[in-house]
This record gives structure tokens, sequence and C-alpha cells, in this order.
């Protein structure tokens, strides 16, 4: 009885703490296409240079509100980089506070990973260099700063992050940034009744990360998008904190999934709706035609619309979308395999893996280099996140749904994994094989409350790394270990 008024305090609390409605918007205003970072080439290496700072945003038109970027008032600009180059980044921290950068998905050494190892403080810069050794994907970079993740990606740090390479060159796809290849960002956010972002680790938004009330697309809300070209590519990453979503088109039409998070699919994937739990990415072709002229047509996830398309004159700009994209070379997993396994427990400051919280002075996996290894990872829940998951909308959903997932990915138990420094496969999903979207390239799945799911994992780089829950509050609140390849 204790527990259940304890829980429902909390969530009176959260209420209370929100009284304001949501903004609306008319989808007046053009999308943000985040400008790409322009790089100098010296000593064999491209380098880049950028700056951590705070500023001022008009997320609700009319409204300035204060904000973190890159560069620039919210959000990053975007980086490219080409496989088999080598780059070289002078980072300046102007935030007022330490900070640090991670490359999310990228494969580098880990005293170059930018995890909490790698903060560096105000008025200070980093300089990490590394040569791209991974294949054609959309990643993206973000803050891991010790027990501040959370708020500093909330307050608008992250941006994205596009490895090319001679596959992508050669493959007949949209690939003209800003004209018919746009970057996607979405996060959800709540404000305040003078349009100031309220942010909390504590009470509810401990207990099940930071959930907005109102989704923004690259840094504003409610923008619309021309599309001039008939064939368009979305890179869409879920930049929120905690929430998940389902996307979809209010049509209700056919799109074609290419890439997961560390590159293409073997063959494109046609669907009406896609999940992203956070830290996931999808690249997605979308065919508009001429009749969509006089259609009001938006993104939408969970029957909300988040941008519209004006649809303009088309012009043709492939044949059509490919059916073929690239040859995977799959693990050879040893009959002997080492597996380990990895027991997801626990919300708000009570969070676990195997147990256990993060201790930067604790190694908690040691792992060979260019070994593969399965591992295991099991969410098991609370029986008073079970409870509080019920009444918040969680709860189970049919099983045999488009996710595969135990309770739909709609269970507010649910864990995203991420690990660093690796593009794993994933074998099984509570003993199935995974869907369709998810069968290439990972490194940050969701993990439903009583799933299990199993990966085949190889680490190609030296150094110490990090696993943990991609709800960036549970990740603050200790849901973090250490593994050391060597």
């Amino acid at each position: 009885m204790k527990k259940l008024l304890f829980l429902i305090f909390n969530l009176i609390f959260f209420i209370s703490c929100y009284t304001s409605s949501p903004p609306v918007s008319d989808f007046s205003r053009d999308l943000p296409v985040p400008p790409l970072l322009e790089g100098t080439l010296a000593d064999g290496e491209i380098n880049y240079e950028f700056e951590v700072k705070k500023g001022e945003t008009e997320i609700i038109e009319g409204i300035k509100t204060e904000t973190y970027g890159y560069n620039g008032n919210i959000l990053g600009p975007t980086i490219k980089v080409r496989k088999g180059k080598n780059y070289r980044f002078k980072i300046y921290n102007n935030l007022g506070e330490r900070t640090s950068v991670h490359w999310h998905g990228l494969r580098v050494p880990g005293e170059m990973d930018g995890g909490p190892n790698q903060m560096f403080i105000d008025g200070d810069y980093w300089e990490p260099h590394y040569k791209i050794e991974q294949p054609a994907a959309t990643l993206w970079y973000h803050p891991h700063t010790w027990h501040k993740t959370g708020e500093h990606a909330y307050m608008g740090l992250a941006g994205i992050y596009i490895i090319e390479d001679e596959i992508s060159d050669n493959l007949p796809i949209p690939k003209e940034y800003g004209v018919d290849d746009f970057p996607i960002i979405v996060q959800d956010k709540r404000f305040d009744r003078w349009g100031n972002l309220v942010y909390s680790n504590e009470h509810i938004g401990a207990m099940y990360g930071m959930r907005g009330d109102t989704l923004i697309v690259n840094g504003i809300l409610a923008p619309a998008l021309d599309i001039n070209k008939k064939y368009i590519r979305f890179r869409i990453l879920n930049g929120s904190n905690a929430s998940n979503y389902l996307y979809s088109f209010s049509d209700n039409r056919d799109f074609y999934q290419i890439a997961t998070d560390g590159g293409f699919l073997e063959k494109s994937n046609k669907l009406k709706k896609i999940f992203l739990s956070p830290g996931e990415r999808v690249e997605i072709i979308v065919e508009f035609k001429d009749q969509d002229k006089n259609k009001n047509l938006y993104l939408r996830t969970d029957n909300k619309n988040i941008m519209k398309f004006n649809v303009k004159k088309l012009n043709k700009n492939i044949e059509k979308i490919p059916a073929k994209l690239v040859n995977f070379q799959e693990y050879d997993i040893p009959f002997n395999v080492k597996t380990r396994e990895f027991i997801l427990q626990g919300l708000g400051h009570m969070v676990t893996i195997n147990g256990k919280q993060i201790n930067m002075n604790r190694v908690d996996e040691y792992v060979n280099l260019n070994e593969i290894e399965i591992w295991e990872i099991r969410n098991i829940g609370t029986m008073h996140g079970t409870m509080m998951g019920g009444m918040m909308g969680g709860g189970r959903i049919n099983p045999n749904d488009d996710t595969g997932f135990s309770n739909g990915g709609r269970s507010l138990n649910g864990h995203s994994f991420h690990v660093h420094a690796v593009q794993f496969r994933v074998l099984e999903r509570n003993g199935q094989k995974p869907k369709a979207f998810e069968d290439g390239w990972k490194d940050t799945i969701f993990i439903d409350m009583e799933d299990v799911v199993r990966v085949a994992v190889k680490f190609e780089d030296k150094g110490l790394f990090m696993y943990h829950c991609h709800i960036l509050e549970h990740e603050d609140n200790g849901m973090m270990g250490t593994f050391l390849v060597e």
C-alpha cells in the first residue's frame, strides 16, 4: 500500500509540475536543415572545429528559449566523413561547465570515444583524432557527461554524423544533402508557461526518463518541408531522452527502409510504420507523386502530426527504389562462442545492469580483441514498474505485432540498450529471428519488459568503453557498465 501511495504521489507531482498546455503551430515554418561542417586538409588529416555553447532558439515561433548547441543555438552541424580517411577534431567548450562529445555508433579507440572518461572543462578543448574504418551509415554525436548527459542532450546538444563510402556513392538512391537527402532529428520537450524548457531527473523524470508533451523536429515545433523531388531520403534519429516513437505517414502510404543504425540493409524493406527507441536511427526512402500536391500530408508518430510536406512540381531524381542494396558478411560464430548475460532491472535511481550501478574505477567485463561473442540482454523489470507502467499507458499488447517486442514497445518499463564502439547483429528476439526492420547492423536496441535479445558482437578497437541504457536519465542514475577490450 505504501508503494502504491508513493507512486500515486509521484504521478500527481509530475502532472502538477507541468501546468501549461502543449503549444500548437500551423506548420508554417520551414524545416531547418543543419549545415554541413566544413573542414580543412593538413598533414594527411581532415580537420574540423566546433564549439559547445549556450544560445537562444525560437522552438515555438515568437518565443525565445534558452538552448544548447554545437556551433549554433541548438543541435549541431552535420558531420560528413569518408571510410578510409583520417580526421582530427578540435572541440571548444564554452558551455560554462564540463562536457564531453561521444561519437554514437562510431568505431574508435577507447580514448577517442568521448565517454565520461573524456570530459573536458569550460574554457578547454578536446582534440580527438581517428581513421574511419566502417561502412556508410548514419550515426550521431551527443554529450556523455557524468550525471549530466540527460540535461545536456535535452537542452539541445545533438548532431548527425554521416559516413560515406564507394558503395553509398554507387547506389542509385537520393544523396544530395538538403535537396533529396534530409536529416530528421525528433525530440520531445516540455515548456513552462513562459516558454522555458522544463527538465527534471527526479520523481517520474527519474523513473521513466524525461518525457515531453511537445514533439519537435530539427529544433523547432511543427516544421514544413517543400518537396521538389520524386524520391526523398530521410535519415531519422530518435534524439529524445526517453520516448519511443512509431513513425508513419498521415495517408498510411508505403515507404522503404534502406538502413539501420550501422548501415545499409541487404535489401530495401517495404513498410507502413517503423519503431525507434532513444538513440536508434533509420534511413527510409519515400516516393511522392503529383497527386500529393492537393493533400495535407504529414510525418506522424503515434497519431500526432510532427512535420508537414508541401509537394511542389516534382523532378525525377532516381528511376526507382533499388531492391538490392549491399551484401552482408555474416559473422562465422564458433560452436564454443563465449556468451555474456546482461540483466536490466529497475527504474529511477534504483536502475542496475547485472545488479550493479556504474563505478568508473571498476571494469565490469574484459573482452578479447577481434573475438566474436554473443551478448544476451534481458529486461526483468520491477514490481512497482509494472504497476506504474499500466497506470501510465504501459502493459501487455499483442506480442505478435509488427515490432516483435513482448509488449509492443508501449510499456514504460522498456530500456534502450547501447553498446559503444561496435555494430552488432541481432540473432534472436524472444527466441525468434528479428523482424526485417532490425535485421541489420545495430548499436542500440530496444529491450521491452520481459524481452530477451541475443546479439553477436566483435570488437575491433582497443580501450575502455561503455554499455548502458539510452534512456538518458537511467544512464545518469547509474544504469551503465564498462568493458575493456585488449
